[in-house]
């Protein structure tokens, strides 16, 4: 049995900034990944030169010293990005509406459809995201920009979804700019690797882990926890079969939920919705090129967004091949989920058709070079209402049968935290600090 005074699980972006922080203050420690690399959801795969990663990712920070951090992590070696998106709806290109709704948008939108805009307000009552958000731009406004995509996105009505996901910011304006849903205010810079793909930052978060130390078990999937005071006992099995204890002080545990339910032996009302990603290289040239990604938001196409990554890499945008990754929000048992390879071709198909892919000779089978698909059914934790309190039982529940795991970050914590969000709460702040006690 291997001693340890902490076990993470799961060598994601979460794991090893969580690995960092805490074998900078001199704690021993071991991480348990189940898969063959460390990094988890962040992968880019090579599609001919170019890097697809697992949906458009630039990093961006409101906070120097994570910025300063990751260029270090990078040598830096990287390239000043804009996040500057766009909304396909209705055969035309609107600007990003968060935290703007511009009026070019809305004039656009009164050319296509009879809407009553209303001014926004600061009127934050309701009890779910369709009421809240109905209050303060109106019906018209909400559902055109924000109403539809939402239920295309998660698989659920607007009235299901909890206030959670209401903007912090949201007016109407002229300048069109770009800020996540969770921010409230502007970004002070935004990089992306120069090499290696969105990947490249954990591939050089992992390799300084290993330098402090750390042991990254890899192919270690985590079968049981139990916890025989004052230490958990973690399990786990790697691909040949063999079995491997761990005794740990304190576990902290960053994968999806499921597991944990299956522990505490009861059923909690909280799930995640699945992205099927279509990466797909191809001779010809898109529309997306020109935007940092597209929503499309319309629930005809499959489709709900997608990016060229000739945007990420400047030096290929003269050349006659291109790579999208195409993304598909779906779940086990809806039909497209099994035909993963089938919904792909149809999404595609949908974009040449909608004239927002241009092949170079007409031919699929001549145009298309490559493809890749991954299915992730952990892609987003799906925010349905009173999910908190559900997460305060579940986290209750597991506090008194496992009075020392701790769950964190994006997939066990349930959160919408990015990558910058992440480093900055686990490395940055004090809250590794208090979860240590």
């Amino acid at each position: 049995m291997l001693l340890a005074q902490i076990a993470i699980i799961g060598a994601g972006i979460t794991g090893l900034s969580i690995a960092f922080k805490l074998a900078s203050q001199g704690h021993n420690l071991t991480i348990a990944e189940k898969g063959n690399r460390a990094g988890g959801h962040m992968l880019s795969t090579n599609l001919g030169d170019f890097h697809a990663d697992l949906g458009p990712h630039i990093f961006r920070s409101k906070d120097e010293r994570v910025l300063t951090f990751v260029k270090t992590l990078l040598n830096h070696s990287f390239i000043n990005m804009k996040s500057d998106p766009r909304i396909y709806k209705y055969g035309k290109i609107f600007d990003n509406t968060i935290p703007v709704i511009t009026r070019k948008n809305i004039e656009m939108l009164s050319q296509i459809r009879q809407i009553r805009p209303r001014r926004t307000t600061a009127d934050h009552s309701g009890s779910n995201f369709e009421e809240i958000m109905i209050n303060r731009i109106g019906y018209d406004l909400y559902w055109e920009f924000f109403g539809e995509y939402s239920e295309k996105w998660w698989g659920l009505k607007g009235s299901l979804l909890d206030p959670v996901l209401v903007p912090k910011t949201l007016y109407v304006g002229d300048g069109s700019t770009y800020s996540h849903y969770t921010v409230d205010g502007g970004y002070i810079e935004e990089i992306y690797p120069k090499t290696g793909g969105f990947m490249a930052i954990v591939d050089a978060l992992a390799s300084r882990v290993r330098k402090q130390g750390v042991k990254i078990e890899l192919g270690e999937e985590v079968t049981g926890l139990e916890y025989k005071g004052p230490q958990t006992i973690v399990v786990s099995r790697n691909l040949g079969g063999e079995e491997k204890e761990i005794a740990a002080d304190l576990v902290y545990y960053t994968g999806p939920l499921d597991a944990i339910f299956s522990l505490v032996k009861d059923k909690f009302d909280l799930d995640y919705r699945g992205i099927i990603f279509c990466k797909i290289l191809l001779h010809g040239r898109t529309e997306f090129e020109k935007y940092s990604w597209m929503y499309i938001h319309e629930k005809r196409l499959l489709a709900a967004r997608v990016y060229d990554a000739k945007y990420y890499h400047p030096h290929l945008r003269n050349g006659e091949n291109t790579a999208i990754v195409v993304e598909i929000p779906s779940n086990n048992h809806d039909g497209k989920w099994e035909a993963a390879d089938e919904t792909c071709d149809k999404a595609f198909e949908q974009l040449v058709g909608e004239g927002l892919v241009k092949l170079s000779t007409n031919s699929f089978a001549n145009d298309i070079m490559n493809k890749v698909i991954i299915k992730d059914q952990y892609s987003y934790p799906r925010f349905k209402i009173n999910y908190g309190k559900e997460y305060n039982r579940l986290v209750k529940s597991v506090s008194e049968s496992l009075p020392n795991l701790r769950l964190e970050g994006r997939y066990a914590g349930f959160q919408y935290l990015n990558s910058n969000s992440i480093i900055e709460k686990y490395v940055f702040s004090d809250y590794l600090q208090s979860s240590c006690r």
